[in-house]
């Protein structure tokens, strides 16, 4: 557990513990169209609680930071995509564009957990701030091995470094446009990969 949480929580098993740090993190990872798509496929619902654990407990984590903290540097290669919590105050710097001060409860970075990535900007706090953390090489780690969600994975990845190269002025603060993924081929692969029978008819059709 984090050196801030109570010698208590040491105590309890793993998956309590994992349980715990889902609820904690479950606004940031909602609020990112691959997550969100997981928690509402009732195709994977049987994996995806444990793959959403597994991140929570093994993949994140919460920064806090001080007035005048770097969080990350231009030229730098990105490690990890940031959600800021209420109450941020930082500022976006980046060469020959204008000072940018993004607003919280917005991710930050998140192409590094599907793609390579080298900051395009200087990210630094006016203010305490506080962050919810991916770490995007034990997220791709712990997302590979879990069958289905590899699969979904890898389609989300290539929809979005698609849509990421279509971007004429990009930064680190690019959101991309929320959308429903078509799930066909994904469904169509699952099939073929995991001998799964009739997975179209349960896979949920977008609303």
């Amino acid at each position: 557990s984090n050196s801030e949480e109570p010698y208590i929580l040491d105590l309890l098993s793993e998956s309590l513990q994992a349980e715990l740090q889902l609820a904690r993190y479950n606004e940031g990872l909602a609020s990112l169209p691959f997550f969100a798509k997981l928690f509402r496929n009732k195709f994977l619902s049987l994996q995806e609680e444990q793959v959403m654990q597994t991140i929570a407990n093994k993949a994140m984590t919460v920064l806090e930071t001080a007035e005048d903290d770097v969080i990350f540097c231009h030229g730098n290669l990105a490690a990890a995509a940031y959600y800021a919590l209420d109450d941020c105050s930082m500022l976006y710097l980046q060469p020959n564009v204008a000072v940018v001060k993004p607003g919280c409860r917005e991710w930050i970075s998140e192409m590094c957990l599907w793609t390579e990535w080298l900051h395009l900007g200087d990210l630094i706090t006016s203010s305490f701030s506080k962050f919810i953390v991916i770490k995007a090489q034990e997220f791709c780690e712990i997302v590979s091995k879990a069958g289905p969600c590899q699969v979904q994975g890898h389609y989300y990845a290539l929809e979005y470094v698609e849509a990421l190269n279509e971007v004429q002025d990009a930064s680190d603060l690019w959101q991309r446009p929320v959308k429903e993924l078509g799930p066909a081929q994904a469904v169509a692969d699952m099939e073929h990969i995991f001998g799964w029978p009739g997975a179209t008819k349960v896979m949920p059709s977008p609303p």
